[in-house]
């Protein structure tokens, strides 16, 4: 019987350099011939991860914004879940009562655009995320100007502590009614906080995809790298985590991958457990 295997792009799937290597596609042709299901599940916007797998003909669904969107091989919509306006207005207003700057994601994929920014509130460290791909980005003046976007996520850029606080604040105010994390960069001391709707998760958007896959979630064999990994890995039948990844991530995980993302550690993992095999127990 097959399995329903789920990577991770960034740091898993893919190297540092954003590229999947060769070992890794013909891997990934493999575990399909043999009759496993295969997706991504990714914090990126579809777009990007669809952008990125064509690139390499690789058709499978993509579970994209950290679960709050899902569209299958053929980029037929599947499921989405979007913040609530009223409660997007309420997170910007306690935004300002603290240095950090957002930018929006949205439902763009039959749009010019994916992600949306407002040209009077912005810093440098956006400003750098935003150029990784500027043509998918709606600048706009005015915050009103989002009432007509399909929002899936907000991402706050600023410094570990203020985005800690800032989370605590925005749990205070809205108890149980958002889902968020904090991605960190340990050598800047720079992250980013990534607000979804409530129980908007990889697992959630893992537990749909397998209701429309008619797979069980027993038959679930999921890697990762990121702390918006952990709770996919946990509730993973299997969870795999990478060499490369922090500790927080390898210490839930049931295997630690033998290599890293650049040395295609994902595939070979998922290989060595499908035959038998196991990973490197943390």
């Amino acid at each position: 019987m097959g399995k329903f295997i789920l990577f991770d792009l960034d740091g898993t799937l893919l190297t540092d350099d954003k590229r999947i290597g060769q070992e890794d596609i013909d891997r990934l042709g493999q575990f399909l011939q043999e009759g496993h299901h295969l997706a991504v599940a990714t914090g990126r916007r579809y777009f990007s991860a669809r952008e990125i797998l064509n690139r390499y003909g690789i058709k499978i669904p993509i579970i994209a914004n950290n679960g709050a969107v899902i569209r299958d091989q053929e980029d037929h919509l599947i499921f989405r879940k979007a913040l609530d306006m009223p409660l997007l207005g309420k997170i910007i207003e306690t935004s300002r009562e603290f240095p950090v700057c957002p930018v929006f994601h949205i439902d763009g994929f039959h749009k010019a655009y994916d992600m949306v920014y407002n040209g009077k509130d912005y810093n440098s460290d956006l400003l750098d995320y935003l150029e990784d791909e500027p043509l998918r980005v709606l600048k706009i003046e005015d915050y009103q100007d989002l009432k007509d976007q399909v929002v899936l996520s907000t991402i706050y850029f600023g410094r570990d502590d203020i985005l800690e606080n800032f989370q605590e604040e925005l749990d205070r105010k809205h108890p149980d009614s958002l889902s968020m994390h904090i991605l960190r960069n340990l050598d800047q001391h720079v992250g980013i906080l990534e607000i979804m709707p409530h129980q908007v998760n990889k697992f959630y958007g893992a537990q749909i995809m397998a209701q429309k896959l008619h797979e069980k979630i027993t038959d679930m064999i999921t890697i990762g790298d990121d702390v918006n990994d952990l709770i996919l890995i946990k509730n993973a039948k299997v969870g795999i985590a990478m060499a490369n990844g922090p500790a927080s991530v390898k210490s839930i995980a049931d295997f630690v991958s033998d290599y890293d993302n650049n040395h295609c550690g994902a595939t070979q993992a998922i290989e060595k457990y499908l035959k038998g095999g196991f990973c490197h127990e943390y």
